[in-house]
């Protein structure tokens, strides 16, 4: 990847690329490798430590990296973990771009090593990028959302280190978070979105939960959505009615989101979605 990003460079000028991952065990093990590969390579790498993956793309276009790459396996169990390459605009690579890579991987392409001064380094961020992240997620909601309760499940990852950071800006808000102590093997294990006992008993047994699929048309008491692009989390909201494209949700304090670390949802005036 960093030879196929040097590509543009002019004479010795380094590629910048971000790295972040979730808390799985792996993990750092996968960062070690990746980092030594890169500067190998010529790259310079900044080092993002555990954050979530809307947070490593975002941070990647706020430092003008050529890319930016997360360490994740998303709801799967700690055994399981995955590479996501992000280019400098905090998208998915261009087909183009991952054909040149594969080309490179696939045929066994020898990649010239630096040496000297080529080689690239590392640069520890501290918590200055993951707080940039949490004032940019803040600024995009136009409300102080006071007398909301919101349940927090991070799931023992990535977001258990920026969900109460995010949520404690807002001092009218009541927020419990729970499963944010991860230990290298408890991710997903027992919570998040796969597990979702103990949410629902602080939620409230009683209550149903319907997923909303798109353009079915459904009516429940309660709703799980999936947001897209900024949110990729999961949020449960409260119907009055849904129908294909529309939802008309009511003002009940009481909402329950998911991975909400990850989340630069816009909670004002009249809520909706679209299922």
């Amino acid at each position: 990847a960093a030879e196929v990003l040097a590509s543009g460079k002019k004479a010795g000028e380094k590629p910048l690329v971000t790295i972040g991952k979730d808390t799985r065990i792996s993990g750092d093990l996968l960062k070690g490798s990746l980092i030594a590969g890169l500067c190998t390579a010529g790259a310079d790498v900044l080092d993002l430590g555990t954050l979530p993956t809307p947070g490593v793309a975002w941070v990647t276009v706020d430092e003008k990296a050529d890319a930016g790459i997360v360490i994740s396996a998303s709801h799967n169990p700690f055994e399981h973990n995955g590479i996501k390459i992000f280019n400098g605009q905090g998208f998915k690579l261009s087909d183009e771009l991952e054909g040149k890579i594969e080309e490179i991987l696939l045929n066994d392409i020898a990649v010239p090593l630096k040496t000297g001064g080529e080689i690239g380094r590392v640069i520890y961020a501290d918590e200055k990028e993951s707080q940039d992240y949490i004032d940019h997620l803040v600024s995009t909601i136009g409300s102080e959302l006071a007398g909301l309760h919101i349940l927090v499940d991070c799931a023992n990852g990535a977001a258990s280190a920026t969900a109460a950071r995010l949520f404690d800006r807002f001092p009218d808000l009541h927020t419990d978070v729970i499963h944010a102590d991860p230990d290298g093997v408890n991710i997903n294990n027992g919570c998040g979105s796969t597990h979702l006992e103990d949410l629902a008993a602080a939620f409230g047994a009683e209550r149903r939960v319907a997923l909303c699929r798109e353009m079915t048309k459904m009516h429940e008491e309660v709703i799980r959505t999936t947001l897209g692009g900024a949110l990729a989390g999961l949020a449960y909201y409260y119907l009055v009615g849904c129908s294909s494209g529309s939802c008309a949700i009511t003002s009940n304090p009481y909402i329950t989101v998911l991975y909400t670390g990850l989340i630069g949802f816009l909670l004002s005036g009249a809520f909706g979605c679209c299922c």
